[in-house]
């Protein structure tokens, strides 16, 4: 096993590439770094990092002190195929990990093994101001047939990401969660905290999934999310890829979330596999996406008889073009409602579509729109 305490003092890393404080392991064991206090700043690398190419989990924590880096900042990485967990977890009002590099993500957790890949957010300030460079990410491209789940837990704390996109397609989103072409099932649950975003494309919270298999969620009970760039989103579910899911997409929120640039939703949810989706707002749901859609689900493959798309409203939602838009349409290209018919449509027993609102609803153009 590897271990490794850092409990005061200043550590700093100048000139060649690379961590200030990095354990490693290569065989079978488990490898352990936390930091209390102190502080580590790299020049032209990563702060505190573990990374592990055998068999065992890898746990990163930080209750204290401070981390500055142009690289990733809190870390933990499993490259081996082996079983093993990843956790990563932040607390401590005065903990602070703040990155200026490009893709330099501040709070990161990546496994190619078949564990769990996990993030937890107690407390602390997260800052990111390098291009495509990520508040919070969680990440496995683990592709066999048990994996352990994907998920980030935001309890309290304030994640601010302010740079542009990196090689045009990454972005600095605030939490980003990602099944690349594997089974897990990826998560994001915030009960407290926010959540800031400054340019375009830069999502709130975004859970991306994509595979055979899997679900794909959001849940929000408290805190909040706010985005200014056009196209980013406050929270947002992709389903997507090879082979098509026939779990379920969610989006379940009871917290404050404004999405304030062009083409930007409150909440939205895509589904391009076989499962239903379904975006939910509570009483106590402030939504806010005064140049978009409020509150958004899309299901683009109707293959399945069960796939359903479900918008439910009960909070409050103000939007400048459409409060609620529920989407539909069939793997043929056809819209709903175009006049064709399948078996599947045959065998449905509850609507395509499905929107309940009892919560207000404040727009300037269509309240709900479904298609």
């Amino acid at each position: 096993n590897v271990s490794i305490d850092v409990t005061g003092g200043s550590l700093s890393r100048t000139g060649a590439t690379g961590e200030v404080v990095l354990g490693q392991h290569g065989g079978t064991g488990d490898v352990s770094i936390g930091m209390s206090g102190g502080a580590a700043t790299a020049t032209n690398g990563a702060g505190l990092a573990g990374s592990h190419s055998g068999t065992g989990n890898i746990a990163v924590s930080m209750t204290g002190g401070s981390i500055a880096a142009t690289g990733v900042g809190l870390s933990a990485s499993k490259s081996s195929s082996t079983a093993g967990n990843v956790a990563v977890t932040l607390s401590g009002a005065n903990s602070t990990v703040k990155t200026t590099g490009n893709n330099g993500h501040a709070v990161h957790a990546s496994n190619s093994g078949a564990g769990s890949t996990a993030v937890t957010v107690k407390d602390g300030l997260i800052e990111t101001s390098g291009g495509g460079a990520r508040g919070i990410n969680a990440y496995s491209n683990y592709t066999g047939t048990n994996p352990g789940a994907i998920s980030v837990v935001m309890e309290g704390g304030a994640v601010r990401t302010s740079g542009g996109a990196y090689f045009s397609i990454l972005h600095a989103h605030g939490i980003y969660a990602e099944s690349n072409n594997g089974r897990h099932n990826v998560s994001v649950r915030m009960t407290g905290g926010s959540v800031e975003t400054a340019q375009a494309s830069a999502n709130g919270i975004i859970v991306l999934k994509r595979g055979p298999a899997g679900a794909g969620s959001i849940e929000m009970t408290g805190g909040s999310v706010r985005t200014a760039g056009d196209g980013a989103h406050g929270a947002y579910v992709y389903m997507y890829g090879t082979g098509a899911s026939t779990e379920g997409l969610s989006i379940d929120a009871a917290g404050a979330i404004a999405a304030e640039g062009l083409n930007a939703r409150g909440l939205a949810g895509f589904h391009l596999g076989l499962g239903s989706a379904a975006v939910t707002t509570r009483a106590a749901a402030e939504i806010e996406a005064p140049f978009a859609v409020g509150i958004e689900g899309r299901l683009t493959n109707d293959a399945s008889a069960a796939g359903r798309i479900l918008a439910t409203h009960a909070g409050a939602a103000e939007a400048r073009d459409v409060g609620i838009l529920a989407w539909a349409r069939r793997s043929s290209g056809h819209t709903m409602g175009s006049g064709a018919t399948t078996a599947n449509d045959a065998a449905r027993t509850t609507p395509m579509i499905h929107v309940t609102s009892s919560g207000t609803v404040t727009v300037g153009a269509p309240v709900t729109e479904a298609f």
